[in-house]
């Protein structure tokens, strides 16, 4: 699994992006704390440090930490399309299947390489950032704790980020397919949320009532988003909240290895590589894409049930129709 040739072959699809990424996380976390607390005009630092009475006031939060890792998932969701959707293009992957090499080594280089980026990088912008805060007016709040929190919590959400975008490039047959599944995937628990809760009151049950608090049943479709943990405040800085991310990490990992241990070449070009991925693709299409055309309707008359029901018939038969053509044509991108 270690072969040279291998990692050689991986990194030289991808090299840009693996020394840009460093760039981009100096650019988001240890420029902009310099910007802040050095750089800055003497008088715009002062008024700063009327305001960091305390760690958290000091380091705004977190948020240059959760901004960072929110530019840098967009960076990694383009390094696992590249290592996956893009090399079905570009005729690179039945090369990889023709090398002495299993489909096991190349899936797993594959991710080494993504994860050995992000804990090497998360590690050197850190310690940037660090000399920068002791160098600066705020010194006296360095927190090591703080700092090695932001560190291992960094690496495992961007690895989970990492993980979860090469698993859905390993079903989908093109780069195009793997990031427009992705986004999706991303806010599809609280877009089915929002689905359900539009449903729900037009029928008159009382989204509410029907399920006993509608912030208990939104905030858990929220929690289970893996979106919501690329931000956190101070307020989880001595509690990991590492749960959700880890589930992801680990079912996109072994999904991962036995979706890419199975494609086939054949279906380059195709929405999903695997039949039974495409039905069920079909079907959720469907029933997403109806029940977000009958909420809008029903917005726009006073009758919402009425109109919910015939923005639903009519987006059953416009999803059907669409979903039938886009499982049929071959993406080149």
């Amino acid at each position: 699994m270690l072969s040279k040739a291998l990692w050689w072959k991986e990194y030289k699809q991808v090299k840009w992006i693996i020394w840009l990424f460093p760039v981009i996380h100096f650019l988001t976390l240890g420029l902009q704390r310099l910007d802040t607390w050095v750089l800055d005009d003497e008088e715009r630092i002062e008024h700063a440090l009327r305001y960091a009475v305390d760690t958290a006031g000091a380091f705004g939060g977190g948020d240059l930490e959760s901004s960072s890792r929110m530019v840098l998932t967009l960076v990694l969701a383009v390094l696992a399309g590249m290592l996956t959707g893009a090399e079905r293009r570009n005729g690179i992957q039945e090369m990889s299947f023709a090398l002495p090499y299993s489909r096991k080594q190349l899936f797993w280089t594959k991710w080494m390489l993504g994860l050995g980026l992000i804990v090497i990088s998360v590690a050197v912008n850190s310690v940037i950032d660090m000399i920068v805060i002791h160098n600066s007016p705020i010194a006296e709040y360095f927190n090591l704790r703080y700092h090695g929190f932001q560190m291992i919590y960094s690496c495992f959400v961007l690895m989970s980020v990492y993980s979860t975008v090469l698993f859905i490039g390993t079903l989908s047959g093109s780069m195009a397919a793997q990031m427009i599944f992705s986004a999706i995937l991303a806010y599809f628990p609280v877009g089915l949320s929002a689905l359900i809760g539009k449903f729900m009151d037009v029928h008159g049950y009382g989204y509410t009532n029907y399920y006993g608090s509608s912030d208990s049943f939104n905030g858990f479709m929220e929690d289970i988003s893996l979106v919501k943990y690329l931000y956190i405040n101070m307020d989880y800085a001595y509690d990991l909240p590492i749960t959700v991310p880890a589930v992801y990490l680990i079912l996109a990992s072994i999904g991962g290895y036995w979706a890419y241990s199975r494609n086939k070449c054949e279906n380059n070009g195709k929405l999903m590589l695997f039949p039974a991925g495409e039905t069920v693709l079909k079907i959720g299409f469907v029933i997403c894409a109806s029940l977000l055309g009958a909420g809008f309707l029903s917005s726009i008359f006073r009758n919402e049930l009425v109109s919910y029901y015939i923005g639903l018939l009519g987006s059953l038969v416009l999803s059907t129709i669409l979903i039938r053509w886009l499982t049929r044509v071959r993406l080149k991108v």
